[in-house]
């Protein structure tokens, strides 16, 4: 003799299958936010590097106003151009 359910129990079908469908969703959900924290990641590595590269651009331009500034133009003007005439 096997051991067995009685006729009178029931086995709850649908409630198996939503149980089911509800695990598929959340399996879906968890690969979705996977994909978008990976998304977010490189996000972040890129714009990490533009800054450093925009860091970079800038660092590199104070540098030249500052060596041009230091640097004394040879210009000679004619004291007559230096004359207010009306």
């Amino acid at each position: 003799m096997g051991i067995g359910r009685g006729k009178s129990d029931k086995i709850d079908i649908d409630g198996l299958i939503g149980s089911v469908n509800n695990e598929n969703k959340a399996t879906q959900e968890v690969s979705s936010l996977s994909e978008k924290v990976a998304e977010l990641e490189q996000a972040t590595k890129a714009l990490n590097t533009a800054i450093d590269r925009a860091d970079s651009i800038i660092t590199g331009f104070n540098n030249s106003v500052k060596e041009l500034q230091s640097k004394k133009i040879g210009a000679q003007v004619h004291p007559q151009t230096l004359q207010y005439n009306p």
